[in-house]
């Protein structure tokens, strides 16, 4: 499974999951495959373009309720494990929020998304930085300002190692100036807010 997806048995768990198959990893049913069996017929249905039927608001926020809580057993427990040895409580605290960040978009519950990427990329988790930064610039809403400091967390998580990152940073000729560490020195004709923009436009 990709890192960094945990999968819970929470309310509602086999919608999140099935999503999870299906968009990361293209894992889907077999083409006769239009229920599944063991689900009743309001959340059971299967479409193979769009996948199961998608909650309502209602049951989708008391599934995030509990999976906060889940997420905090969870993480306590896992955090005892050997592969966490000798990390700092504060880097394996931003894990455990992008953990969360990365399950609520699952859910297609963008502000709990949003908030827990905010909370991991403050704590310096460099895929949280990237995740964060993309999410700004390719938001059509936000102003250049705004986009702008969304290039620069992902300036900071390529000056972290994240490769992802890196190689946007490379590609666009982008830097971090000494003086100012979340702002970005692009190099003339190099932007990389424009040349996402573009290629939006291009796609329209």
């Amino acid at each position: 499974m990709t890192y960094g997806y945990v999968h819970d048995h929470e309310y509602l768990w086999q919608f999140a999951f099935e999503k999870l198959l299906r968009t990361k990893l293209n894992i889907t049913p077999n083409s006769n495959i239009t229920h599944f069996l063991g689900l009743p017929k309001s959340i059971g249905k299967y479409d193979h373009q769009y996948g199961m039927a998608k909650p309502s608001e209602e049951n989708l926020m008391k599934r995030q309720s509990r999976l906060i809580e889940w997420n905090e057993r969870f993480w306590n427990e896992e955090e005892k494990t050997e592969k966490y040895s000798g990390v700092s409580p504060l880097v394996k605290k931003s894990y455990r929020d992008l953990a969360i960040a990365k399950n609520a978009l699952l859910d297609g519950n963008k502000h709990v998304y949003e908030t827990y990427l905010h909370k991991s990329a403050n704590k310096g988790n460099p895929e949280a930085m990237y995740l964060l930064g993309m999410n700004i610039i390719n938001n059509p809403k936000n102003s250049p300002t705004l986009k702008r400091d969304g290039e620069g967390w992902v300036i900071k998580s390529a000056d972290c190692g994240y490769e992802l990152a890196i190689n946007l940073a490379t590609k666009y000729g982008l830097a971090l100036p000494k003086e100012k560490e979340y702002k970005a020195r692009v190099v003339p004709g190099k932007n990389l807010v424009k040349a996402i923009n573009s290629s939006r436009k291009r796609k329209l």
